[in-house]
């Protein structure tokens, strides 16, 4: 396949930007250096309809012909492929090392004092006692909480606990939408006490159903689901397209709100993003909003950061205008005041842009390079050992790395950036010489310090859990190899799910699964921080 041969001409195309329409070549003023920026354009939704879900003790069962429609529509969906890979990067191109490696053998060193040790404050067995819950290995959890009110997602189901995880109850997610397929997430507003649900509709190719689902519960009733219905003519796409690998999160006053676009029986078209204003969407208010689309990246990886933020910043890996793949990053950002976006390609340390099988059978089927982690953090914490951040804000991106000359294995890159510049400051990476990290995902507490949930193993996939703080400034952070392997799968992912633990403001909360002897999916509820967040946990998690 094509990759450094054309590097000299593809950065010249990225440099002068011939690659892009006339419409994308405003210079923005004021702005990073080489930042570009377009205009958006805008849409409306009307009131939300009202669904109240009923509950019960056991997961939504389907029936045997619900299975069979299923796995036809799972099976018309896995035709929605990522675009064929342009120029990138091999194992060949990288071979240096960004820290040790992360090996469960060896023992973390001992804090200063035991308030910094890395604690599991919560960890519980979801729906342990349905023998027949309706989940996939496909698995794509996301949880969030409001104290000891705690919401989970999967595919397919969706759980809640009135009692902070030690017992659950379970709604069916097809009463929320009878055209429900998988994709879904789940995270906490804690400005305005709401739950934000995300789920996909995909009841085949070119279908009236198919778009997206977003639903929204006040704090202490995740039953009464306010939800909005979005098509991809919401868009100014096919009313008919599938939304695929859709994901969300929060700035300080709006949703946002990603897509891969695939109108029927076709390929990729474009990947969007949508603007939506939280205050009238948490009264179940009809409202406008504002959206872009684009078909020079494929996938948006939207970043996760503190509510003090009133700018959304997103970026991709993955492009289509033969900008090389592996050695370069675009990132995003839009004004929540603006009606218009901007973007800047900025130059990173070469990692594989190619995944490569992992175990027997290879749990790595679905794995590839477009799922990314972004977090905005203050420097703090890393800033002890790098001088480089000089005070600002930082953009870490964690992504999915193929082996390289130091690992035969997949791994996961960090990436930082200047918020203010963009400036590229360097890269860590997070390995083991005998098994495979992936589908790394991420999120900021509100002190600014980083979790992330991980999937982890050999042949038998498992769940990680790190944690980047003023403990652990460098690597290697703070860590356990919380839920292991038992049974290997053939299909994984497609991604896992960081949030903070509300209203505690230190520890993080992610579903880790594994899957059992007998092939059922068995997801796990989990709190982590520091000892330190001890009395806020114990306050927070009954209330």
């Amino acid at each position: 396949m094509k990759k450094y041969v054309f590097v000299a001409m593809l950065i010249a195309c990225v440099m002068s930007f011939v690659c892009l329409s006339a419409a994308q070549k405003a210079q923005t003023v004021g702005a990073p250096k080489g930042a570009m920026s377009d205009k958006t354009q805008a849409g409306s939704m009307g009131p939300g309809t009202v669904v109240e879900v009923p509950s019960s003790d056991v997961s939504y069962d389907p029936t045997a012909a619900q299975i069979a429609a299923h796995e036809q529509v799972l099976a018309a969906k896995s035709k929605h492929l990522a675009p064929p890979l342009g120029p990138h990067t091999t194992a060949a191109d990288v071979a240096r090392p960004g820290g040790p490696p992360t090996d469960v053998s060896v023992q973390q060193a001992s804090p200063e004092y035991a308030g910094n040790t890395f604690t599991v404050f919560k960890k519980s067995l979801i729906n342990s006692v349905c023998s027949g819950c309706a989940q996939s290995s496909v698995n794509e959890p996301s949880v969030a909480n409001s104290g000891k009110t705690v919401v989970e997602t999967s595919n397919w189901n969706i759980a809640y606990s009135a009692n902070g995880g030690a017992t659950w109850l379970n709604q069916d997610p097809y009463t929320l939408s009878p055209g429900y397929c998988c994709d879904t997430e789940v995270v906490y507003d804690p400005d305005r006490d709401v739950f934000i649900l995300l789920l996909l509709d995909y009841a085949g190719e070119g279908v009236s159903t198919n778009g997206l689902t977003i639903s929204i519960a006040h704090g202490l009733t995740p039953t009464s689901w306010c939800t909005y219905k979005f098509t991809g003519a919401s868009f100014g796409e096919g009313s008919t397209d599938t939304l695929d690998f859709p994901k969300i999160a929060l700035s300080n006053s709006n949703l946002f709100l990603t897509w891969n676009d695939y109108p029927p029986n076709a390929g990729f078209s474009s990947s969007g993003l949508a603007r939506f204003p939280l205050d009238a969407m948490a009264n179940c208010a009809g409202f406008g909003f504002s959206y872009l689309t684009r078909n020079t990246e494929f996938t948006f990886g939207l970043a996760q950061q503190p509510s003090s933020h009133d700018q959304f910043y997103w970026v991709s890996n993955w492009f289509l205008d033969g900008t090389v793949d592996g050695q370069n990053e675009r990132i995003f950002w839009w004004p929540d005041n603006s009606g218009s976006y901007n973007w800047v390609t900025r130059a990173i340390n070469a990692y594989n842009f190619s995944p490569v099988a992992c175990g027997s059978p290879n749990w790595c089927s679905r794995l590839d390079a477009r799922y990314e982690s972004p977090v905005i953090i203050p420097a703090e914490y890393r800033a002890q050992a790098n001088s480089a951040f000089a005070g600002d804000d930082i953009l870490e991106i964690a992504m999915q790395a193929g082996p390289s000359g130091f690992d035969a294995n997949n791994y996961v890159v960090f990436n930082y950036f200047k918020l203010h510049s963009l400036n590229y400051i360097g890269n860590d990476q997070l390995w083991n010489g005998s098994q495979t990290f992936a589908y790394a995902g991420c999120a900021v507490n509100e002190r600014g310090y980083v979790g992330c949930s991980i999937s982890e193993g050999a042949n038998a996939p498992g769940g990680f859990i790190l944690l980047q703080d003023n403990v652990n400034p460098t690597q290697p952070w703070g860590y356990n190899y919380l839920v292991g392997g038992i049974k290997g799968a053939s299909a994984w992912g497609d991604y896992n799910f960081t949030n903070p633990w509300h209203p505690g403001g230190g520890p993080f909360e992610t579903v880790l699964w594994n899957v059992s002897s007998l092939g059922k999916v068995q997801p796990y509820y989990v709190v982590w921080g520091r000892g330190t967040d001890t009395y806020d946990f114990n306050r927070w998690k009954s209330k």
